[in-house]
């Protein structure tokens, strides 16, 4: 008797452990991983657009710092030989700069990201400019006296800037294959600060 009613209670574990074993084989339903991907999309909507706007604020950045070291690096060399044409001379306008500063990338217009390009120079007065990595230009102008003739420059004829300090400009590229230039006489783009011009 008592065999018989072991095997009889035996039948029904095997059947629900049976059920169970096929329940687990059976994996997720459609709708189970359709939520788990509608949360995973929502997720992405909102981390891609903050990563990519956090990365493109610490490519400015970097620009903007490239474009400080620069012009102090210009400002030094300036206050050596009272005149800018003399630190950047039409010859070998890069090779006094490149030598006191050769941790940076000069050229005559920036190539490629934080390479410092020469865009304007005058006996008094400089203008530099940096592209970012994220395609913004930064300019960054120094005069050393109340104004100061612009008489080489790469991308504007010479033009006489009134007012002595730094200044500061930024936009996104305007010149032909994305380069960067500006006009001097834009009295629109340059200001005193950088929190305004380099915004």
């Amino acid at each position: 008797m008592s065999d018989v009613l072991a095997g009889a209670d035996a039948y029904p574990v095997r059947r629900l452990s049976a059920l169970v074993r096929r329940r687990q084989e059976a994996g997720f339903t459609l709708i189970e991983l359709m939520v788990v991907l509608l949360i995973i999309g929502i997720l992405m909507a909102i981390a891609i657009p903050t990563y990519l706007s956090e990365r493109n604020k610490a490519e400015d950045t970097a620009a903007e710092s490239t474009l400080r070291n620069a012009m102090g690096t210009l400002v030094g060399l300036y206050a050596q030989s009272g005149d800018f044409e003399t630190v950047l001379p039409s010859s070998a306008p890069l090779s006094i700069v490149q030598a006191a500063e050769p941790a940076l990338l000069w050229g005559n217009g920036p190539k490629g990201p934080n390479q410092v390009g020469v865009q304007g120079i005058g006996h008094n007065a400089a203008v530099l400019v940096v592209k970012s990595g994220a395609g913004h230009c930064f300019w960054a102008m120094d005069v050393m006296t109340g104004s100061s003739s612009i008489i080489r420059s790469s991308f504007y004829n010479s033009e006489t800037i009134t007012g002595a300090g730094a200044w500061y400009a930024t936009q996104a590229p305007g010149g032909p294959g994305g380069e960067c230039w500006l006009g001097l006489a834009s009295p629109w783009s340059w200001s005193r600060s950088t929190t305004q011009g380099w915004t």
